[in-house]
This record gives structure tokens, C-alpha cells and sequence, in this order.
């Protein structure tokens, strides 16, 4: 149980922190590449501003030797081919031919500006066509710098992401292991007070039943008077004994973290018994006993606990089937899994109260009982009936409708 809890407490913590840690990675990111286009788009511009073409001279202007004209060139392409350039030594003759080439066609197509890649240098463009004479004005701006530390940049923020996956992860379960310790602390020393004082009750209850049954032996020594405060005496040990026993199942329940002496059992034989063992407390509450059990239905578990399910299921159904109703016990196969189901008629259950069914001590109103006697119900049955199940790897569900039925419902994994 803790162990579930301790895995799902650390996922998640890994979820949360993880989804805000890559999320942080994630805007320093974008801050960054919104910052390089904005430089990039602003140095192309300045480029444009700073180099103009004189027809005259055959000559571009220069008006600045900042960091950005180191990293562009401008070119005026005439229709022969023929074309002038600033600062042409930045490209190699075969990146330089492939350039002009791509000029026209960036032109024509309308893209006035963009971005291209020749020979892997990323280029930001912007080319003005005089159509008089058919040539072309372009100003190039190379950020392949600023590509290659955005690259730089992504694969750093990969690996400080997969480093603090990992360390979010190691820190969730760590935090997880220390958040549960104290309720598993608590709830272990819960554990121990209620075996531990559940077999202590144990020895004084049976001197008491003994005294008890020898009272009764010789009730003609008793007045009249007298005998009804013994019969109540007797009651209440019954409900105490009754307790107790269930508490010591509760707690035995609590301890099965593996399941010890598994074996392999026909779960259909097993429902069959109960039933039969059933059909004699049903009949004295005027309750129809059905069975549709499927032959050869077999699984894998401790067969004493799975018999002792299978009662609590049967014995609260028949607790609360009303006067003349029907309780059916069902045993078949749902996609290869065995699975059991346990169906009663009566008043149903508030939907407020499905989820509390399996809390310990809790039960639904008496008024919804068909009269049984309050000696045999502490609300742990299906507190141990859950335990059971999931000692198992099982599944238990409660389906209600108010005025019609209940239905449990336990899948088994195999």
C-alpha cells in the first residue's frame, strides 16, 4: 500500500517539477531566438541603410565598419551577369557563383527578403529589382554565428534538461520515501496497537464466554429476574468476540505485502461451497440463493482468503436484500480474467457512499438492513474484503441504484 503510495507521490512530484523545470528551459530558449532574429533582422537592415549603390562611380558606400559589416556584403547584379560587390572576399568563389545564381529567382518570386543556405552559411537577404534595366540590388547579412550559438545554446539546454530529469527524479522519490515515512510510521504502530490489543482481549473474552455458558447451564439457580441481565451479558461478549476476530483478520490482511503459499484453485468449486454454506442464512431471511457459476473457472492466490472474500461479499448481501429478495452469486470469465460478482436487491446505495464502503468502520444507515442483529456488523468486513483484494492484485467495484440493487464486482489478474 505505501510502496503505491510512495510511486505516485514521486510521480507526481517528477511531473510538477519536470513540467516547470523544461518549461523555464523552454522560455530561456525562446527568449534567446527571439532575441537572435530581432538582431538579425535589425543588422540586415542596417546593412541595407548603411551600403548604397552609386550608379556613377560603380561603387557601394560605406558608412559605418561596426561589427555587423563584417559579416555582409552587398551586390549589384546586372542583367549580362555582370555585378559589383562590397567586401567579396567573404565567400569562396563557389558560394559567391551559387549566390548570384539564387538573386533573380529571389526576386521574381516576389521575397523581397528572407533567409537562405548556400554551402552552410545562413544568409538573411533583401533584394530590390530595378525593372528598367533588369539588376538587382542585394544585401546579404551571414548569421551563421548566430545559428551556430542558438545550436550551441539548444544542445546545452538538452543536456542541463536531461540532467535535471534525472535529479528532479531522484529528488521526487527521495522526497516521496521521507513524506510517507511518518504515516507509515503511524500507521504500522496502528497496526501493532490493534493486533496487539486484539489478542490481549482474546484470553478475558473466552473466560468470560466459559463463565457465561456455565451461568446458562444452570439458569434454573437463577431468579427469573436475574437471567435477562446474563442474556444480555451474553450478547455483548458475541459482539465482542466478533470484533475481535475481525480486527485480527483486519490486521493479518494488513501484513500480506507478497502474497505467501500461493497455489493454483478451482475459483469455481470454492463460490459453489460458499454458496451452499450461504443458502441456510439466506433462507431464514426469506432470501432466494441464486448461483450462475461457470465451470472450471481457476486462478492464483491463497484459496483460504479468497473463500473468506467471497463470504463477506455473500453475508453483507444478504444483510442488506430486502424481505423476500434475491441475492446472486456470479463466477465467469471477462477476457480471460476470472471475475466474481456478488448482486443484491434491496434499497441500494447513496452514490455519496460507494467511495466510503470500504472505509473501516463505516456502515451504511441500519434502517437499510433487513433486521440483522447489530452483533454481527462493526463495518470492517469490507474493510478486509478490500485488504484481500489487494493482497491479490485485484480489483474490487461497487455499482448501486437506490431502490434496486447492489452490485460488487472483484477481477482477478489471472
Amino acid at each position: 500500500m505505501f510502496n503505491k503510495l510512495r510511486l505516485n507521490m514521486a510521480i507526481r512530484y517528477s511531473v510538477t517539477l519536470g513540467t516547470a523545470f523544461i518549461a523555464i528551459l523552454m522560455l530561456i530558449f525562446l527568449a534567446y531566438l527571439y532575441q537572435t532574429n530581432d538582431t538579425i533582422e535589425k543588422n540586415l537592415a542596417r546593412v541595407t541603410e548603411s551600403r548604397v549603390f552609386n550608379p556613377t562611380f560603380g561603387i557601394f558606400s560605406n558608412s559605418g565598419a561596426d561589427e555587423y559589416t563584417r559579416y555582409s556584403l552587398s551586390i549589384f547584379l546586372q542583367k549580362d551577369g555582370a555585378y559589383i560587390v562590397s567586401n567579396g572576399d567573404f565567400y569562396d568563389e563557389d558560394t559567391m557563383t551559387q549566390l548570384l545564381k539564387s538573386i533573380p529567382s529571389l526576386a521574381k518570386s516576389g521575397d523581397a527578403t528572407g533567409r537562405i543556405k548556400i554551402n552552410g552559411n545562413f544568409m538573411a537577404y533583401s533584394v530590390n529589382q530595378n525593372r528598367i534595366n533588369n539588376s538587382y540590388t542585394a544585401y546579404i547579412y551571414d548569421y551563421t554565428r548566430e545559428n551556430r550559438s542558438l545550436f550551441e545554446l539548444a544542445a546545452a539546454i538538452l543536456m542541463i534538461g536531461t540532467l535535471g530529469l534525472i535529479g528532479i527524479v531522484i529528488f521526487s522519490f527521495k522526497a516521496a520515501e521521507k513524506t510517507v515515512l511518518p504515516v507509515e510510521n503511524s500507521f504500522n504502530k496502528q497496526k501493532e496497537l490493534v493486533g496487539n490489543a486484539s489478542h490481549e482481549l482474546k484470553t478475558p473474552l473466552t473466560i468470560i464466554s466459559t463463565n457465561l455458558s456455565i451461568l446458562q447451564e444452570n439458569l434454573e439457580d437463577i431468579p427469573e429476574e436475574k437471567r435477562r441481565w446474563i442474556e444480555g451479558i451474553s450478547v455483548q461478549v458475541k459482539r465482542l468476540n466478533n470484533l475481535v476476530v475481525e480486527m485480527l483478520d483486519l490486521a493479518k490482511m494488513d501484513e500480506m505485502q507478497t502474497l505467501p503459499k500461493t497455489g493454483q484453485f478451482s475459483l469455481s468449486d470454492l463460490a459453489e461451497r460458499v454458496a451452499l454454506e450461504a443458502e441456510v442464512l439466506a433462507f431464514e431471511h426469506n432470501i432466494s440463493m441464486v448461483t450462475k457459476i461457470a465451470p472450471n473457472i481457476r486462478m492464483t492466490g491463497i484459496e483460504a482468503n479468497i473463500e473468506k472474500l467471497i463470504y463477506i461479499l455473500v453475508d453483507n448481501a444478504i444483510k442488506y436484500t430486502n424481505i423476500g429478495g434475491t441475492v446472486t452469486l456470479s463466477v465467469q470469465n471477462d477476457k480471460k480474467r476470472p471475475q466474481l460478482k456478488v448482486i443484491n436487491t434491496g434499497e441500494g446505495i447513496d452514490k455519496a457512499d460507494l467511495d466510503k464502503l470500504f472505509d473501516r468502520f463505516y456502515r451504511v444507515n441500519k434502517s437499510h438492513t433487513n433486521g440483522e442483529d447489530s452483533t454481527r456488523s462493526f463495518g470492517l468486513g469490507l474493510a478486509i474484503a478490500k485488504s484481500i483484494v489487494d493482497g491479490h492484485q485485484a480489483t474490487i467495484t461497487v455499482d448501486s441504484e437506490k431502490g434496486k440493487y447492489t452490485e460488487f464486482t472483484v477481477t482477478f489478474k489471472n
